[in-house]
């Protein structure tokens, strides 16, 4: 019985603590979903942004204006390829070509509050997502 639950909850931990805390995805009421997960990260294994490190460098270079300061990037599993966020321009709902995604957090101008500046592909490292570039 142990095994059994170790197989099928152990990707699902996994995947939940590889992925930002407000991930869209819930691992552990949704185990396969892990399994799903851990093969397309295994798939982008040469992924140009396939680590937070890795993420971080490239948000920095691509949103780090002067006007906009990123601050996080958490990756983001999107199985539907659809997400929500809290944007410069307040909420939007995003589509992505991709599932698996860095969200890239930030500030912008004097303001505290963190909101999502962009999205970064995680195979490729391409801004798929510039909240300076979207409509009002």
């Amino acid at each position: 019985m142990a095994l059994a639950g170790t197989v099928i909850y152990l990707p699902a931990e996994l995947a939940r603590r590889a992925t930002a805390a407000d991930e869209p995805v819930s691992f552990l009421a949704r185990p396969a979903e892990g399994w799903r997960f851990l093969l397309a990260v295994a798939e982008n294994g040469n992924a140009a942004a396939g680590s937070p490190s890795q993420a971080r460098t490239l948000a920095l270079r691509a949103f780090d204006d002067g006007t906009v300061r990123p601050a996080a990037v958490e990756l983001f599993w999107l199985p539907d390829r659809h997400v929500r966020l809290s944007t410069m321009q307040g909420r939007r709902d995003l589509t992505t070509n991709s599932r698996l995604v860095w969200n890239v957090t930030g500030r912008v101008g004097a303001s505290n509050r963190l909101v999502s500046v962009g999205l970064i592909d995680f195979a490729s490292g391409k801004v798929i997502y510039d909240g300076r570039l979207a409509e009002r």
